[in-house]
């Protein structure tokens, strides 16, 4: 691991590299072994990035999908529930963020997030057809500092009430975490307001590997068909992550896939 304090400038060029194959995807999840939600898994289409620079391996980053209801956020940018689930792919979460601990330069983080800033939209459009608008993401304040994220101009909203994804019982047994905001575009309420028909995915390029195969890849089911079949509901429920079970998967068939796995 690479161990280092410096001024930012002694770095040299910072560079995002964005992971692409096993090689760099096994070097991304040994970083995340020092991130406290570790590698994953991550939910939805997503994006990996590796921070580096002439000393080495700096830190790492992902992007995935947003959370599909939160108060501040969508109170904040003025959706109601029709709108919401329209737009929703519109938005995407900085899920994963980490500098090594090893390594102390000041400004470094931030200046991360200005990189991703640049080329995230051009990366997601390019993977998914879907051009970002709004990032979120979320901090745990009793953990963690947010400078980074207010000095890269995020906007600070509220807490959340502690709830998680899998949390249908709303019991909120996970810590509160501040909500930050970050806009892509200078108008980006009007696409985001704008009530135009539902947003999906456009079909991912044919890749050796997209977020599916990453995620679940590993997998080991009894028969290549099931394998096949937990990648296809995976991306139905990625492409219409809103919709009920016949809605997400289209078929009859893709619904029996659920009762098999």
């Amino acid at each position: 691991m690479v161990s280092i304090e410096a001024p930012l400038a002694a770095l040299g060029t910072v560079e995002l590299v964005e992971v692409a194959n096993r090689t760099q995807s096994r070097t991304w999840r040994a970083l995340m072994q020092h991130h406290p939600l570790g590698a994953g898994p991550l939910c939805g289409a997503q994006r990996r990035y590796l921070v580096r620079s002439r000393a080495g391996w700096l830190g790492a980053l992902s992007f995935s999908a947003p959370a599909r209801r939160l108060a501040a956020r969508d109170g904040f940018i003025g959706w109601d529930d029709a709108i919401r689930r329209a737009q929703l792919p519109l938005v995407i979460n900085n899920s994963r963020f980490l500098i090594v601990p090893s390594v102390k330069v000041a400004h470094l983080a931030s200046h991360v997030l200005s990189l991703a800033e640049r080329r995230l939209a051009d990366d997601w459009h390019t993977r998914y057809g879907v051009r970002p608008v709004l990032l979120e993401t979320f901090v745990d304040s009793a953990r963690h500092q947010d400078t980074c994220y207010r000095t890269a101009n995020w906007i600070a909203l509220r807490h959340t009430c502690g709830r998680g994804r899998q949390d249908r019982h709303r019991q909120a047994q996970g810590s509160p975490k501040h909500i930050f905001v970050r806009s892509l575009l200078r108008n980006w309420r009007n696409h985001l307001v704008d009530a135009a028909p539902p947003v999906a995915p456009a079909p991912a390029p044919a890749i050796a590997m997209d977020w599916a195969e990453q995620e679940f890849g590993p997998a080991r089911l009894p028969d290549a068909r099931l394998q096949r079949r937990l990648l296809t509901v995976a991306r139905d429920f990625y492409a219409r992550p809103c919709a009920n079970v016949p809605q997400a998967c289209g078929t009859r068939a893709n619904q029996g896939s659920l009762s098999v796995l």
